[in-house]
């Protein structure tokens, strides 16, 4: 495809997105009292992204007490959606803050901002209304850290270690970690998924050190026992690689050197760029799945290793828990919660770097295991 076709095409459907969601406003704009907001005693900040967060929040948060505020599209404030146990209707910034004011809340969640375009005023509204609330943080990603490139903590498409010094965002990443130590000095629990994530948290604010839960998310979803891999001989990465932090860039680099790889096939399972969308003798594209066909994916295509792309800390990685009960030897960067899973993994391989070359040769590595 054309790279600028593909940019207007996503131009079009940001502008037909914030249409549908102008339209909602207008015909939905007078349901906030429709609410049953008796039972409503906890509120919830979070974003539209997916990912495992969306999956917390299926888990934890669609219940009648509970309010959901999200905001509707990527980078734009201007209105918010509103879910409860079901009912899901879109109003303005300040309708919803007025609203949520009239709320008896005991509870505050921030479950993440991430994709706000001012997020800061998500926290200054907690800080100002609710300090007298029982206050919850949620380690979903490390935007409290540094709200660069959507929290991604990056520096030349790799993980920064949160060496600010020299960064162009030194300034402002001191100014953004000012308002979040203002937001802790409120936050009753901070809830990290990964003993590495609170590493993270802490060499930036020690202060909130024994504030800090670590509770690992549930696994119970995942019900795959390990896959009879004896015989296969194929490579793969599985998940969401449409974006850098994922490993986009690795992928494509990797497209390429496949050839090089002893005639093994590479499979790409899961949602990518455009650039990836061919098949050949070497690489397959089988786009997004379904979970619980994975297993019977993988065995089809004979895969046995499978290339953890992330290029930075996870939180938690609900990914490499799942490949570790396929029983799948995984190559990945010794990093965040993926490391700290793996580092007891016997079916682990950590690379320095991921270079197409430092990654097949840990493949090979692998299928001599």
């Amino acid at each position: 495809m054309n790279p600028f076709l593909h940019i207007l095409g996503i131009s079009i459907k940001y502008l037909l997105i914030n249409s549908r969601t102008l339209l909602k406003l207008l015909f939905q704009r007078q349901k906030l009292n429709l609410l049953n907001s008796d039972n409503i005693d906890t509120v919830v900040f979070t974003h539209n992204l997916g990912g495992g967060t969306l999956n917390y929040e299926k888990q934890n948060f669609y219940v009648e007490n509970i309010l959901i505020i999200r905001v509707v599209s990527y980078r734009n404030d201007f209105c918010f959606s509103i879910e409860n146990a079901g009912d899901k209707l879109v109003a303005t910034k300040k309708n919803v803050f007025d609203f949520v004011k009239s709320l008896k809340i005991k509870n505050v969640i921030v479950n993440s901002l991430c994709g706000y375009k001012n997020p800061e005023q998500i926290l200054l509204f907690v800080m100002n209304n609710f300090r007298t609330s029982f206050n919850k943080y949620l380690v979903h990603d490390y935007h409290c850290v540094c709200n660069k490139n959507n929290a991604t903590l990056l520096l030349k498409e790799k993980y920064c270690g949160l060496k600010c010094s020299g960064c162009r965002l030194e300034k402002k990443a001191e100014k953004w970690r000012r308002l979040w130590h203002g937001y802790f000095k409120i936050v009753n629990e901070i809830v990290c998924f990964s003993n590495s994530s609170k590493e993270i948290l802490t060499s930036v604010f020690p202060e909130i050190k024994n504030r800090i839960s670590v509770i690992p998310h549930s696994m119970d979803y995942c019900t795959f026992s390990p896959l009879n891999i004896k015989n296969a001989c194929n490579i793969a990465v599985v998940g969401n690689c449409s974006n850098i932090p994922k490993g986009k860039n690795v992928i494509k680099k990797l497209v390429k050197a496949t050839k090089k790889a002893r005639n093994r096939k590479f499979y790409i399972v899961g949602k990518a760029p455009f650039f990836f969308h061919h098949n050949s003798r070497f690489v397959e594209y089988s786009g997004k799945y379904n979970l619980k066909f994975l297993p019977e994916i993988l065995e089809s295509g004979k895969i046995g290793v499978v290339v953890f792309t992330s290029i930075l800390p996870e939180t938690f990685s609900y990914a490499v828990s799942e490949f570790m009960r396929l029983g799948l030897y995984i190559v990945s960067l010794n990093l965040g919660a993926q490391g700290e899973k793996l580092k007891n993994y016997e079916k682990a391989v950590f690379v320095k770097d991921l270079r197409p070359e430092t990654i097949l040769e840990g493949v090979e590595k692998c299928f001599t295991l």
